[in-house]
Formats: C-alpha cells, structure tokens, sequence
C-alpha cells in the first residue's frame, strides 16, 4: 500500500531543478551570450551559385561524345575545383596568394543522373561570390576547350603528316581525298569547339548573407545548453549525499518533525541589554514548546537533552533559544552545558565559562557556579498577573510589567580529562535531579552523538531527547546512525528539529554555527 508520503509528485521531480535554478539559469545565459556574441563577431558570409552543362561540342573523333556517365561527372567535379582551375581564376581576378584558399572557397556538386555541376561560391561580399562563381564556370570550361583543341590540334597534325607522305599517284585519289575532308572537319571543329561544357544560370549577387546567422545559433546553443543543464542538475542530485529537503529529514531520522529554524542573515541575540530570541526564530520555538508540551501531556519533561548527529548542526542555538521561549511561557529553565570538550553555551549567554558543571561534581557550591541570566520575556508580567507563572517565579518579579525573565545557567566548567566518565556518574545524575527540583524544564546541551560518546553517557538521565539537524549539512548515512546510537541508550527521542531550512520551504535557520572535533 503507497501512503500519501510515498507518492512522487510533479513538484517532487522538478525540486532537482529549482534547487539549482540558478545553476541552469547562468549555464544557459553564458552558453547563449558566449555563441550569439562569437557568431555576432565574424565576418559575414555570402554565396552565388551558377551551373555547369557538361556535354556537347566534345572530339569529334571521340565517337562517344556527349554522353558522359555518373562517374566522369563526378570527376569532372572534382576537377572543377582543383588547384589548376583555382590558378586560373586567381588570373583572371588579379588575385596574389595561394590558390589553394580560393579552391577551398568554392564547392562543386555533380548530380547522380544528370550531366549539371552546381558550383558555389562562399565570399565576404555578394560581388565578389558572383565572380568567383562566375569566374570558376569560365576557367573551367576554357580548360576544358584548351584540352579538346589540344586533342583537335594532335589530330589535325598527324592527318596532315600522313596526307604529306601519301604519293600523288591515281592509285591514293581516294585516300587523299578522305585526309582532306578530315582536315577540314577537324579545323572547322576546332574554330568552334567549346570544350563540351556550357554555363548556365549566370551566378548573380545574392542579396542577403548566408551567414553566420547569430540568432539562429544562439537558440541552437540555447537549447543544447538548456538540456546539458538540467541534466547536470539530477546529475548532481544523484550524487549529493546530503538531503536538502524538509520533507527528506523526518523519514530518515525516524521521528516527527517538532518545527523547523529559517535561515536569516543575522541573529538578534540582544535587546535592551536583555537576552531575547530573534523576530524570525519566536514562532517556529513555540511551535517547539507547543509540540514538547504535547508530547509529554500526562507527565511533563523534566530533564531534555538536545543532541545532533554531527558538529555544525546548530543544536546550542537550539538549546538558547528554546530556554528563552520556555521562559517567555512562564517556565522557571535552567540549562546545563553538558558539552565538556566544546562548550559554547557561556558565550552564547554572555556569561562566564567558570565555575561550572565539572566544578559541582568535584564538590564546588552549585549555587556558587548556578548563573542567573537577565533574559527578555514579553508578556511574563501578563502571566504573572493571571498566576500562570510558578509562585517562585511570580515572587522573583517584582514589578510584572518590567518583561524581564531569568533563566539559570549551569556552565561546562573545565575540561576533565574523561568527559564520558564524568557524564555518566552517579553524581551527575543527582545534580540533574536536584536542578529539577527548582526548575521546571532543565535543558541539557550535549556535544554531537556521532563524534564522541558523551550525549550517550547522558541519555539515562533525562526524560527525552531533542535532535537537531542542520538542512544540507548532515549526510543521509549519519541521519540514519542517530536513532540507531538512541536505540542502544535507551533514550527517548521524542522529534526533530531542523536548522537552516530556505524560506521557499517553510521556516528557516541561518547561525554561522562551528563545532569541530
């Protein structure tokens, strides 16, 4: 049975192309630009034609004369733009260089059971195609006369010899008589031979160029580049490891899709000198504290851990903002920086990176390395007014219209020398029990499953798991490894949220977020 998330769509086959629109979009203008431009440059080319008539007029001691088969035609082709005739032209034009360049000019075609020749002359003006074409027709057919007076000639001489050499005598009359008519025939035939070839169509000046044709070449490169385009585009689709989709995340993380971060350019980290969420970021985190809530309506969680597969994801971001969301909700959150190797969460917040969590396990004051941090929460007082808000909460606020929240801030504290074994004590385990005791939701940031071990050694102390995921970043292998790792903790992963996702696509995330092991 194909469920509706199974169906391929229209919309699903062309995400390949309007993922790298922009790609296609230069290929595509440059191919064309680059082809019109090229074609635009070049000089413009004209061509005349004129016709050859082979046949006629040939040797009259040729008794085949006039009937020339397919093959001599061709030849005779050939030869028409060879380098002897292209000499001729060059002559008869005054032209200097190499006749071969002016052979290469013309094309000379022969039709298979006919005895025309087409001759086509390619020049950078009209004028000069239709001499060239002209010109050519001439010289040959004077070549051909020259051969066939030639041949008129060699006869001619040796029937004259022959005549020289019969006697006078009663016997040779008739003889003689025969060498004297032959004599006269071939000079008579000499007088007027023309060589068996004939022009025809005098070749004219063409009124428009034949080429190049910018126009017409740059559709051609337009449509070749289009189709190279878009196959370079499911191409590169084929071959990227990493989902670029909302749509894609959920399946193969194996777990609901809780909200999703737009990418923006900049984060709004402070206002009136108080912590608060960015504008584009408030809406998706309370759908997150809405879907959280939802998820836990019988029991709600204490203690959240927030992990990603990889570095880079964005999960501390997360891990910030969600605190200042839960707190905006009347919630009294602390957040504990369990990323002992990285910690960013002091930075995040503005705050001191020492004494912290490693500092509490080894027998510090917990209030002594507990941060309470100032954070913006519009609409706190509001609740406070209407008892939403815990009595601690309401009591820590005096004046309920001054929109100013706290949130406590457990550091990293120093780096042990075994982040794994710490995290998984005893000891840590108590300090998260004892943090919920005066909190209502404790957030626990842990560094990326897939590099170390650390969030593992966590998971058996809290009541569910949050992963992030960055759009883009993680590969489809390493999203298919986090529940896998979740799986033997015996963790209780309750959804995703995805980071960086473009406008077009729903919400976004855009942190320059690093993390590097």
């Amino acid at each position: 049975m194909v469920t509706s998330q199974d169906e391929v769509t229209v919309r699903d086959y062309l995400r390949p192309l309007y993922r790298r629109r922009w790609m296609v979009t230069i290929l595509v203008a440059m191919a064309t630009a680059a082809t019109f431009g090229f074609y635009a440059d070049q000089p413009k080319d004209y061509q005349a034609t004129t016709k050859i008539l082979l046949g006629g007029g040939g040797n009259p001691l040729d008794q085949s004369a006039g009937v020339l088969s397919d093959r001599e035609v061709q030849d005779l082709a050939v030869l028409l733009s060879s380098r002897d005739v292209a000499t001729r032209v060059a002559r008869r034009l005054n032209r200097t260089g190499d006749a071969g360049t002016l052979a290469a000019s013309i094309t000379a075609q022969a039709s298979p059971g006919s005895d025309f020749v087409q001759i086509k002359a390619s020049q950078p003006s009209a004028a000069e195609a239709a001499n060239v074409a002209n010109a050519f027709a001439q010289a040959f057919i004077q070549l051909r006369t020259d051969a066939v007076r030639d041949s008129i000639n060699q006869a001619l001489a040796a029937s004259m010899k022959q005549l020289d050499s019969l006697p006078r005598t009663q016997v040779n009359l008739g003889a003689r008589q025969q060498l004297e008519d032959s004599i006269r025939q071939l000079r008579l035939t000499g007088s007027v031979s023309t060589g068996s070839a004939t022009q025809v169509d005098r070749a004219v000046p063409p009124a428009t160029a034949s080429g190049p044709r910018p126009k017409r070449d740059a559709g051609l490169a337009f449509v070749v580049s289009l189709v190279g385009a878009i196959g370079l585009a499911y191409a590169l689709q084929a071959f990227d490891r990493r989902p670029r989709q909302l749509d894609e995340l959920a399946p193969l993380y194996g777990m609901p899709l809780l909200t999703s971060m737009p990418r923006v350019r900049a984060a709004e980290f402070e206002r009136e000198r108080n912590i608060a969420v960015a504008p584009a970021f408030k809406e998706p985190l309370r759908q997150l504290r809405t879907n959280i809530q939802l998820a836990a309506l019988d029991e709600p969680f204490k203690r959240i851990l927030v992990t990603s597969a990889i570095a880079g994801e964005g999960k501390s971001t997360v891990v910030r903002n969600l605190a200042l969301v839960l707190s905006e909700g009347g919630l009294r959150v602390a957040v504990v920086d369990g990323d002992l190797r990285r910690p960013t969460l002091a930075k995040a917040f503005n705050e001191r990176t020492e004494p912290g969590l490693t500092n509490v396990l080894t027998g510090s004051p917990l209030d002594e390395a507990l941060i309470s941090v100032a954070v913006e929460a519009r609409g706190l007082g509001a609740l406070a007014k209407m008892g939403a808000t815990s009595d601690a909460e309401a009591k820590s606020d005096p004046d309920p219209d001054a929109n100013v929240g706290a949130i406590s801030l457990l550091p990293a504290g120093p780096e042990p020398a075994d982040p794994q074994a710490v995290l998984s004590a005893d000891r840590t385990r108590l300090l998260l029990e004892r943090l919920s005791e005066d909190h209502d939701v404790v957030l626990i940031d842990s560094p990326p499953l897939l590099h170390v071990t650390d969030a593992i050694a966590l998971a058996p102390w809290v009541d569910a798991v949050i992963v992030v995921a960055r759009l883009g970043h993680v590969t489809r292998q390493n999203a298919q490894r986090v529940p896998e790792m979740l799986g033997m903790s015996g963790a209780r992963p309750i959804g995703l949220v995805v980071n960086d996702v473009p406008t077009s696509d729903g919400s976004a995330y855009g942190y320059g977020y690093g993390y590097s092991y």
